[in-house]
């Protein structure tokens, strides 16, 4: 049963800081909310394990078999809504269907890499400085 207890905070541990996060967490943050959650996950996962195995020798059998089968249908319960979550189309996060759009031409040309010069000589660069490879050493 102590095992049990261990192997089942682990995604109980994960679910809580998931959600402390979620619950906590501002609605401007974009793209790195995910990010964000996720690291809040893993600390919570690290410290359910931490917890469990302090309180594993401490609790008595009857209350942590209590413990444990509540941690256990915790448990399910998260993997159950994750499966439901990622299974359905929520009307909420439909993907809009826009039509495909038609290639513009660009309107600048590209830059030059060789300027040509009157006197029928190239000179290298984008006009921001000018290279000297053949007078100085590299």
């Amino acid at each position: 049963m102590k095992a049990l207890f261990v192997i089942f905070s682990l995604p109980a541990g994960f679910f809580l800081g998931a959600l402390s996060a979620g619950l906590t967490l501002p609605k401007q943050t974009g793209m790195e909310g995910g990010a964000v959650i996720f690291i809040y996950a893993i600390i919570g996962a690290i410290i359910g394990i931490t917890l469990s195995l302090i309180f594993m020798n401490k609790f008595k059998p009857a209350l942590l078999k209590k413990i444990t089968i509540i941690t256990i249908l915790f448990s399910i319960l998260f993997i159950i809504w994750i499966i439901i979550r990622v299974l359905s189309d929520f009307p909420g996060q439909e993907r809009p269907q826009n039509p495909p759009q038609q290639k513009t031409e660009p309107i600048i040309e590209p830059a030059m890499f060789l300027l040509f010069q009157n006197n029928g000589q190239t000179e290298l660069g984008l006009g921001l400085a000018k290279t000297d490879f053949y007078d100085r050493r590299v």
